[in-house]
């Protein structure tokens, strides 16, 4: 079943937008669809961060390639967002998956009011959300296999379990208006765990997204991420799986290249994505008295990003 789990997540992922991007396009006011390239070399929590002889881990980073398909849109009654991440890591080739969707409800178009508009916010949005993602065991080191031989029988494996990401989101976003940005907005809520191998208790998320488009000279470029926050939240299954409050943020700076060879616009970009963190996916540093299973991360570093909009 685990081998087939990354499947799943990708079809679930990819389906909800197909469906969505099908049925909302006669009905969406407006609507985007994103296919991203991104290629880093200095991720720190992938599993090249594991020592292979002792299951432990590391400081080492590695190479991975991202591939994610986004989908948004605007329709009468708010806005929709889904995504799929695709993720390679170069030196293992091994592959997961990551998908999120959420639906902004505008109480402003609900109710026909313009009352939830205040000095910078347009909006207030009811914001439900998800997000699955697939992961894989990983090997747990000689040492470990040495004893489990002795014990049981030759050839059995060893791994260190890791667990699926099931996980339901319950907020409220704000629609702001900055001058200098094209759209803004924070959202904010507790996210709902779903899987009983992890069984978290709920977690504090913050979001701010932006974008701005502006011109330099000839060039046209594009500036958008977001910050995520994330707080601590302990596991009612094991405490080595407690997470830490986290910062996890991406920002990417594009230039229209479309627009400048051969002059259409808001088609083709290339440029960086930044990417930041504290604290990375919340993993502690976990000592069972002779190594790191688990070693916190912080990272920040420059990645290339080619980017489609159709």
């Amino acid at each position: 079943m685990k081998g087939l789990r990354p499947l799943i997540v990708a079809i679930a992922g990819s389906a909800a937008i197909f469906a969505t991007a099908t049925q909302s396009n006669a009905a969406a006011d407006w609507q985007e669809f994103q296919f991203q390239y991104v290629y880093g070399t200095e991720y720190a929590e992938l599993g090249q961060s594991i020592n292979p002889e002792d299951g432990y881990a590391r400081d080492n980073t590695t190479k991975a390639s991202t591939f994610t398909i986004e989908y948004n849109n605007g329709w009468t009654y708010g806005e929709t967002y889904l995504l799929v991440d695709m993720n390679l890591e170069n030196d293992s080739n091994e592959v997961w998956f990551y998908t999120q969707g959420w639906e902004y409800f505008s109480l402003n178009k609900i109710f026909d009011t313009e009352v939830f508009e205040m000095g910078p916010i347009m909006d207030l949005r009811v914001a439900p959300g998800w997000q699955l993602q697939s992961s894989h065991d990983y090997y747990a080191g000689d040492y470990a296999q040495s004893l489990l031989d002795e014990a049981a029988w030759p050839g059995m494996t060893p791994v260190n379990d890791s667990n699926d990401l099931l996980e339901l989101f319950y907020g409220l976003n704000l629609a702001l208006d900055v001058t200098g940005f094209d759209f803004m907005g924070l959202t904010f809520g507790v996210y709902d765990d779903f899987n009983s191998r992890t069984d978290f208790d709920n977690q504090l998320f913050v979001s701010l997204y932006y974008r701005s488009t502006f011109d330099v000279g000839p060039t046209s470029w594009k500036v958008e991420g977001f910050f995520n926050v994330s707080g601590d939240r302990d596991s009612n299954v094991s405490s080595t799986l407690d997470q830490q409050a986290n910062l996890f943020s991406k920002h990417q700076i594009v230039m229209d290249l479309g627009k400048l060879i051969w002059d259409k616009s808001n088609e083709f970009y290339f440029g960086t994505e930044i990417r930041w963190t504290q604290n990375t996916y919340g993993i502690k540093d976990v000592y069972d008295g002779y190594g790191y299973i688990t070693k916190e991360q912080n990272e920040f570093f420059p990645t290339l990003l080619v980017e489609w909009v159709f």
